[in-house]
């Protein structure tokens, strides 16, 4: 038996499963805390918006490298989560992050390798 390694689009469409499943058990068991968002997906039928927020080494982070990972990644999430929905996937990095989303990417000390 050979181990394959984990491919990201896999486990992120796990993490995905999971989430909605724990909010599906959070609904029918009426959890006050998890109200507010198992109340928008199962009961306003929102959409559910998925943004993978991925950094790689700084040569690998500019846009022309970064852009065709990110829409395979998005085609890959899209594909396995699919069946769940109304599911809206994004892939960016802090060189992609739109400026129209409003958000504020503050670079840390991290050692991306």
């Amino acid at each position: 038996m050979s181990l394959k390694r984990p491919y990201l689009a896999e486990e992120v469409s796990k993490k995905v499963k999971d989430t909605l499943i724990g909010l599906l058990a959070s609904y029918r068991c009426a959890d006050e805390n998890l109200q507010p968002y198992s109340q928008s997906l199962f009961i306003e039928n929102k959409p559910i918006l998925l943004v993978l927020f991925l950094e790689r080494k700084e040569c690998l982070n500019q846009p022309n490298e970064f852009k065709p990972l990110a829409n395979h990644l998005k085609l890959a999430i899209e594909q396995k989560t699919g069946f769940l929905g109304n599911i809206q996937v994004d892939v960016m990095n802090t060189l992609t992050v739109p400026p129209a989303l409003g958000v504020n990417v503050i670079n840390g000390a991290g050692n991306l390798d």
